[in-house]
């Protein structure tokens, strides 16, 4: 094969292979979050894990579920699937965490700890949410496996309470007030609030509570995120027994 050949073969085969890549690369909606402003040390994830539930209510013995995310009617989705894709930059993450290199090769960082197997959040986003929706489903489906095997056995002492209520707050009055001088623009506040608690029995359980609010100037403009950072949890044991005035610091 001549000079010429080979450069012809070699040309040839790099651009079907620039063909392929082209056709094989995922579309990547990113020119949607780049027109959202985000507030320095967050950014807007365009792949982050949307949440599919709108809501859901039971309680039943042994697992207890509140999961309401507001009307999605009159805009409110855009605004609670927006809050819950801002993730904060992983440099944020790695001053609180235990060991910085803990999870560095994840894009949508969303937690600062581990504890057996749970990640604790320093922000709530979609992926928090789905995180712990599977596991309250996972903890229902094997407390029923459990009882369906030992039907006599009624006074079963693990029990899980999960709640998530998402939330568009339109600020009227004082919040306008805040608006840049001659802005028509409308503040509003999506308010993000979850609740886990496990109990294994007494005394053993764990728990948190956790609030982020996402502060809006306008549809493309985020001003302030209010309740990101290491999660207070209160951790029971002999030693210590759980109180609902009890938070143990992890």
């Amino acid at each position: 094969m001549s000079v010429n050949q080979r450069l012809q073969f070699f040309f040839l085969n790099f651009g079907l292979l620039s063909l392929l890549l082209t056709g094989c690369t995922q579309h990547n909606p990113a020119k949607r979050a780049s027109v959202i402003e985000v507030p320095q040390g967050w950014f807007l994830s365009a792949n982050n894990s949307s949440v599919t539930y709108l809501q859901a209510k039971e309680e039943k013995q042994g697992y207890k579920i509140d999961f309401k995310r507001t009307s999605m009617e009159d805009g409110d989705a855009y605004y609670i699937q927006i809050a819950e894709s801002i993730f904060p930059n992983r440099k944020k993450i790695r001053q609180v965490e235990q060991n910085g290199q803990i999870g560095w090769y994840f894009e949508r960082k969303w937690w600062f700890k581990e504890h057996l197997g749970y990640r604790i959040p320093y922000a709530l986003t979609g992926d928090t949410v789905n995180f712990y929706l599977k596991k309250y489903q996972m903890f229902k489906k094997e407390l029923k496996h459990r009882r369906a095997l030992n039907p006599r056995v009624r006074d079963y002492k693990d029990r899980v309470e999960f709640s998530y209520i998402a939330k568009v707050i339109r600020e009227q009055g004082s919040a306008q007030a805040k608006a840049p001088q001659g802005s028509q623009r409308d503040i509003l506040r999506v308010q993000l609030k979850m609740k886990w608690y496990l109990f294994c029995g007494q005394p053993c359980g764990w728990g948190f509570e956790k609030t982020r609010e996402v502060i809006f100037s306008g549809r493309n403009k985020i001003i302030e995120i209010r309740g990101d950072g290491a999660s207070p949890v209160w951790i029971s044991s002999p030693e210590t027994r759980y109180a609902p005035h009890q938070w143990i610091s992890m």
